[in-house]
């Protein structure tokens, strides 16, 4: 798992080396912490497991605290080879309760093939939690499937036409699906960038990508 999702300046500076979403999100995470800096001091990444991201982030940014959330109980040996590093912290635990109770800030949260394993509840009460935190940034990039019409035919729909009522099942794996849109207008984020991306060799399978700001940063 390490070596697959492994993030270094080759990889970030070479698309044709990026093949997982923790490699293809970096060059993009840089920029948009370089760009800003005064409002990113902390940083989340729920449903880390293996960490690559947070690993090699922390020791970019020596200012920015990273915190890996993820239900898996062995995080610390796991996550091992990556080395320790002061401003990389490991968290086993549930996220949701951790962001509730305010035992996590973060100005960012990132989550990677994360979400989608919410039901409609949970998932609202996330970004209740995320918005009531301060969480100031949200990137998801996350599998979305194409609905089946027919044993042959497939409707991609985009996340806004999602119903706000439920998160319907979809794909192979049986992922929840979010309408996002939505669910961040309503408490108060604007989602910039809102993409389905094809995955390579898939027709029914693609990637979503949304990156949120908080209403009022985005308002300044």
């Amino acid at each position: 798992k390490i070596k697959k999702t492994i993030i270094n300046n080759d990889i970030i500076n070479n698309k044709s080396k990026q093949i997982t979403k923790h490699q293809k999100i970096a060059s993009f995470l840089i920029k948009l912490i370089d760009d800003n800096k005064k409002n990113i001091k902390s940083v989340a990444h729920i449903g880390a497991r293996v960490d690559t991201l947070s690993a090699h982030f922390s020791k970019i940014y020596p200012e920015i605290n990273f915190h890996s959330i993820d239900l898996q109980p062995n995080m610390e040996e796991i996550n091992a080879p990556l080395g320790i590093v002061e401003n990389w912290k490991l968290h086993n635990g549930y996220a949701l309760e951790e962001f509730q109770s305010n035992t996590i800030n973060a100005d960012m949260v990132i989550m990677i093939s994360t979400s989608p394993k919410f039901n409609h509840i949970e998932f609202d009460n996330y970004i209740k939690a995320f918005k009531k935190n301060g969480v100031k940034f949200i990137i998801f990039y996350e599998p979305w499937w194409a609905f089946p019409l027919s044993i042959n035919n497939f409707w991609l729909k985009l996340p806004e036409n999602i119903s706000k009522q439920i998160s319907p099942l979809a794909g192979m794996t049986a992922d929840f699906t979010h309408n996002y849109i939505a669910k961040l207008n309503d408490n108060g984020y604007v989602p910039v960038i809102s993409e389905i991306r094809n995955s390579k060799g898939q027709k029914n399978f693609h990637e979503l990508f949304i990156l949120a700001v908080d209403k009022k940063l985005e308002d300044k």
